[in-house]
Parts: C-alpha cells; sequence; structure tokens
C-alpha cells in the first residue's frame, strides 16, 4: 500500500469527509442517475450503507458511474464478499480495483453457490410466472409477471431487480414498464440481458451497460433481431393513416 493509500484508509468511514470533497462530483452523478433530492451529505450518508469502511472506494465507483444508489444493498454485499474472501485473492487491497469489472472478475469465482447460478438450466420455459416473447434452443427472451419470477429468471446475475438477499427493485420498474430479460448461448456458455426501456437501460449479468461486443454477438441471433422488431412495433409504431 502506498503513502497515499495508507492516508485514504485513514479516512474511510467518514461520511463527512467525502461529502466536503467529492460533494460536487457526488450531486453530479446524483444528477446525472435522475436522483434530484439528495444533497451531498445525504448521498454520501446513502453511500455509506453500502461500506463505512470503504465508503471513499465506494464514492469513487459512485462518481465514475459504476452503480446508482439504488444498487446500493447489492454494493453491499459484493464489498462484504470481498472482505471474507480477500484472504484469496492476488490482490487484497480494495483501491487496487479501479472499477467494478476488476473487482467481479476476482470474486465472481468465490461466494455462495446460489450466487453462481446462471444459463438456462433451472428455467422452465412452460412456466405462466412470465410472458414469454421467444423461446428457441439458443434465444429466449421473457418479461417475468412477478418478484419471484424476476428473482428466479434473473438467478446468477447483479442486478437489483433479482435481489433476494436485499431489496429488490422489481416493483420500481415494473410499475414504468415491462422488464424483458434476454438468455442467450455464446459459444459454450448462457449469458444474460436486462432491457428496460422507460429507463434507457440495457444491463448485462453483472449490471452493467452491455457492451459493444456483446451487442454485435445477440445481432447475430435472428430471434434477437425479431425481438428488437417486436419493440420497434411496441414503443414506436407507425401513426396510423387517418
Amino acid at each position: 500500500m502506498n503513502a497515499i493509500q495508507s492516508l485514504l484508509s485513514l479516512l474511510e468511514g467518514r461520511a463527512d469527509y467525502v461529502a466536503k470533497n467529492f460533494g460536487e462530483k457526488l450531486e453530479a452523478a446524483a444528477k446525472k442517475e435522475g436522483e434530484k433530492k439528495l444533497d451531498a451529505a445525504g448521498i454520501a450518508a446513502e453511500l455509506e450503507k453500502a461500506s463505512e469502511k470503504h465508503i471513499v472506494w465506494v464514492a469513487r465507483m459512485y462518481i465514475a458511474g459504476q452503480f446508482k444508489l439504488e444498487d446500493i444493498p447489492r454494493m453491499k454485499g459484493e464489498l462484504e464478499k470481498f472482505d471474507k474472501y480477500k484472504s484469496k485473492l492476488e490482490k487484497k487491497d480494495l483501491n487496487a480495483y479501479k472499477n467494478l469489472d476488476e473487482l467481479y472478475d476476482a470474486t465472481e469465482k468465490l461466494g455462495d453457490e446460489e450466487e453462481k447460478k446462471g444459463g438456462k438450466d433451472d428455467i422452465d420455459t412452460k412456466a405462466k410466472d412470465a410472458t414469454w416473447l421467444i423461446r428457441s434452443k439458443d434465444y429466449m427472451a421473457l418479461i417475468p409477471k412477478t418478484q419471484e419470477a424476476s428473482c428466479k429468471y434473473g438467478a446468477g446475475t447483479k442486478w437489483c431487480t433479482a435481489a433476494t438477499g436485499s431489496h429488490n427493485f422489481f416493483q420500481s420498474y415494473n410499475s414504468r414498464g415491462d422488464l424483458i430479460i434476454i438468455i442467450a448461448k455464446f459459444g459454450d456458455k448462457w449469458r444474460k440481458f436486462q432491457f428496460h426501456f422507460e429507463s434507457g437501460s440495457f444491463m448485462d449479468e453483472r449490471d452493467t451497460p452491455a457492451k459493444k461486443e456483446d451487442i454485435k454477438v445477440l445481432s447475430k441471433f435472428p430471434e434477437h433481431i425479431k425481438l428488437i422488431h417486436m419493440l420497434i412495433d411496441k414503443y414506436h409504431p407507425e401513426d396510423d393513416d387517418d
């Protein structure tokens, strides 16, 4: 640990320090995600719920747009897992992780079996707890009807709409519009994505925006092209002729 990191470690746990020194950036990040009610002190207080010990790092990730305030419960779980298993990691200092992807790469093979679930092995495509848009051998798209269904079909992801051990935001999203879960086979691996038109989000299983290379792979599925046309028809229908 270098000198700066050593000094920062003494400041961790001080929400007032974070509010004072990152105030404008915190408020800018909150405004970007549509949060207008909280000032810097309020934002820092929310971030502290993720980790009092690691609040400086949490604040930096939030400012960088790595997560939203609604993801605090998930962040709390991730940092608790890091602290629990860091002795097994090559990089044991959280400050060495520059973004959430780096942290996930290090910790995703650790922890409970429930966190490792994914793919379609546990999915019954005939179940009536979802509206099935597309069902094929290597590609599926569905709309969960309930929070329980959102958790079932979102198993193995870090979506706040699939959270079982913390506050679940399915109802919040569902009240504004349909959540669409996409499950597709990338080579020998199943991947999950979640689309929500009303919030403008298209997230991968790590709850980070889907990457261009992932969208490129998805676009090779005829079923995905079909889904896109279905969404266009729904959200941008052609004007009826008078």
